[in-house]
């Protein structure tokens, strides 16, 4: 069996083991279709093997391979996931720390409870509430994905004494440091409306631009226009519109 570093040709391979194996396209030449079929094949047996819950492909419409990515996918019998999710890039070199009376808390110091406590109310009511995993499945994929870095990365969101949302800037791994990502972001219902989103997206960035990060790269659905108006104030720019490719295995 490969391993996980030997497949990667034309792919981002990100394992969180058992729960999802997660794929992203990052070349932009054109590619043969056996060379296609062949790392793709390569990621499905490598997925399979390890008895992942789930394989996600995200690939870009922009991609020049994305017409045969999607015609190998959908022979493998993957599903479309419904909706357009638009991916956006910018520096953060000029972001400055936001004046508010919100107060920002990691999570090595406010504590892992809280931290999940507070996850677990910010995705009510949204679509994350309809996971497939349960919260502590989708904490532990987490951490196989990303690693510890959240204890000091992730911050919890104060409104006075108490916990409001979640702000989740991390660094994409083996980028020397350069790419920041934003894992989840969210608050608590009763925090909704009150127009924090652009503070605590600025917030983030300046988190992100602290840890060392150049550029973010983050996204959304297409019909979340709230957020997408966020991105265009902070000067993010559209570079693609992914397309979730999923299959779900189910092991005896």
């Amino acid at each position: 069996m490969k391993k996980l570093e030997t497949i990667e040709s034309n792919f981002r391979v990100i394992p969180a083991n058992p729960y999802y194996l997660l794929v992203e396209d990052y070349v932009s030449e054109v590619l043969d279709i056996d060379t296609l079929i062949k790392d793709i094949n390569n990621i499905i047996s490598y997925c399979e093997h390890e008895e992942f819950k789930l394989c996600l492909f995200n690939i870009k419409k922009e991609n020049p391979n994305y017409k045969f990515i999607n015609e190998i996918l959908l022979g493998l019998n993957f599903t479309i996931k419904k909706g357009e999710y638009i991916i956006v890039k910018g520096p953060v070199d000029k972001v400055t720390d936001p004046v508010t009376k919100l107060s920002f808390l990691c999570v090595k110091d406010a504590g892992k409870e809280v931290f999940l406590d507070t996850w677990s109310k910010c995705i009510i009511g949204t679509k994350e509430e309809k996971s497939r995993f349960n919260m502590e499945e989708q904490f532990e994929a987490m951490v196989e994905e990303i690693g510890n870095q959240y204890l000091e990365t992730f911050h919890i969101v104060y409104e006075e004494d108490y916990p409001i949302g979640i702000v989740t800037p991390m660094i994409e791994a083996n980028t020397d440091n350069k790419e920041g990502r934003i894992f989840y972001t969210g608050l608590i219902p009763s925090a909704r409306g009150k127009k924090y989103g652009s503070i605590i997206f600025q917030k983030t960035l300046f988190l992100l631009k602290s840890l060392g990060a150049e550029y973010v790269i983050d996204g959304t659905e297409a019909d979340n226009k709230a957020l997408l108006r966020i991105f265009d104030r902070h000067h993010l720019e559209i570079i693609g519109h992914d397309v979730t490719f999923f299959k779900e295995y189910i092991y005896g």
